[in-house]
């Protein structure tokens, strides 16, 4: 059939006419086009959210909640009875910074009889408002100062951006090398491969539909010798209802000034990126200087996503925080 013809039918104009397979989305492509604008509109929103915070001049002082200096410091730890879905995370040193051995929760925390007992003495309105693409639900809508205050009174604590790079690495290792051991949390070998996957496709995966989750890491400018430098800051604990870093130091040199692929080989010490690789997958949003930032993982139909510019008030149904255990016993 010849489809170049006069849009009146005189066949002389040329005009192509295309066939409906050619200008009409698949599924597939409509669904990832709908991702597209949700996140655009994520990004407005948290932007929006940002510059209404500080024009209400709402400090970003590490106070989760006003309610939660009604139990103090209180650490209640959490009951673990599945180590065997926590991934054995061996202590690290990079240089000055360095961190003990940990578990990492295969899922995001999700809410239990524990989780919700505290959360009701932190007056927090904690909810499963997402679930993982194995259908495990998870707590969202909750914000970075609740998110690390809870994990905290749990015994627990949140990954650094250094130590979920390392995460990340150590899930890639075991999917890719056939020799490389994992352990989970009974240091016992993970030997089914499609655990691992699991774990990598919920953080990582670039597909549909956006999930998100917290980081410890909080970027605040202060004086050395008597000029702003932005530092970072990590490890937090709830000193007096308020979230204190027991780490602090000045940011090392990574990608600044603009937001772009990152080569995921050239993570410093601290976990961020020092080159651009257009072409890596793995997103970058560079330490804002405006006291207001922290930073979270994010994976959607695009890209897996290293955000460090997000505001810590912002809240979403599909943005959780992942539970790192200290230690429940077990030996390698």
């Amino acid at each position: 059939m010849n489809l170049e013809r006069n849009i009146m039918g005189s066949g002389k104009s040329g005009i192509r006419i295309l066939p409906l397979s050619e200008v009409v989305m698949s599924a597939d492509e409509l669904r990832d086009e709908e991702e597209r604008t949700r996140e655009a509109q994520r990004i407005a929103d948290e932007k929006a959210k940002k510059r209404a915070d500080a024009k209400r001049d709402i400090p970003s002082d590490g106070k989760p909640n006003s309610a939660v200096s009604q139990i103090g410091d209180l650490v209640i730890p959490m009951n673990i009875s599945d180590s065997e879905n926590y991934i054995f995370l061996e202590g690290r040193n990079h240089g000055s910074y360095s961190y003990d051995d940990c578990f990492v929760a295969m899922h995001r925390l999700g809410l239990n009889s524990q989780v919700e007992k505290l959360g009701q003495e932190l007056k927090l309105d904690l909810k499963n408002t997402a679930k993982e693409q194995d259908g495990t639900p998870y707590i969202g809508n909750i914000n970075w100062f609740n998110a690390l205050s809870l994990a905290y009174h749990l015994g627990g604590e949140v990954m650094t951006p250094r130590q979920g790079i390392d995460f990340k690495e150590l899930i890639e290792k075991g999917i890719n090398e056939k020799n490389a051991i994992i352990y989970n949390g009974k240091k016992e070998p993970i030997k089914d491969i499609r655990v691992l996957e699991r774990v990598y496709d919920e953080m990582f995966g670039a597909r549909a539909p956006w999930r998100s989750e917290w980081l410890d890491a909080d970027f605040k400018l202060k004086k050395v010798k008597k000029k702003d430098v932005l530092h970072l800051l990590y490890s937090h604990e709830v000193k007096n209802g308020i979230l204190v870093p027991r780490g602090s130091e000045i940011l090392e040199d990574c990608i600044m000034n603009q937001d772009c692929y990152a080569d995921t080989t050239s993570f410093n010490r601290q976990g961020f990126p020092t080159r651009n690789k257009s072409d890596s997958g793995f997103f970058f949003y560079y330490p804002r200087s405006d006291n207001n930032s922290v930073a979270r993982f994010y994976a959607d139909s695009d890209r897996a996503v290293l955000v460090c510019d997000g505001n810590p008030t912002y809240a979403d149904s599909s943005l959780g925080v992942r539970f790192v255990a200290k230690n429940f016993g077990g030996k390698k």
